[in-house]
């Protein structure tokens, strides 16, 4: 069995680090718009997750703590989704399309 190095082991501590942030985000979210969370679709709600992981990626941690997740209406989400789609499944320029969720998420700072 091979060994796992330093490296790997950081990359997997960090990839578990944005998953868990994606992931508490996207409870916060739910929580937030209530009934409305029911209206997106699985493959909706994995854009989501993936477009808020790479997020985290892009933050300073500190904005990212202060996010108000819960302020997010229907409409934000549903933003944030067809940027997601644009970005993963059109080839948008992915630096542009994170810097638009940076902003939706931003805007309650």
């Amino acid at each position: 069995m091979p060994e796992i190095t330093a490296d790997e082991r950081g990359r997997r501590a960090f990839k578990i680090q944005k998953e868990r942030a994606a992931e508490d985000a996207i409870e916060k979210i739910r929580l937030g718009i209530g009934q409305d969370w029911m209206l997106f679709s699985h493959s909706d709600i994995d854009l989501l997750r993936s477009a808020l992981g790479d997020a985290w990626v892009a933050m300073n941690r500190q904005v990212w703590e202060r996010c108000a997740f819960t302020r997010l209406d229907r409409t934000d989400i549903e933003e944030i989704i067809r940027i997601a789609k644009d970005m993963y499944l059109k080839e948008e320029p992915r630096a542009r399309a994170l810097s638009q969720v940076i902003e939706i998420l931003r805007k309650g700072l």
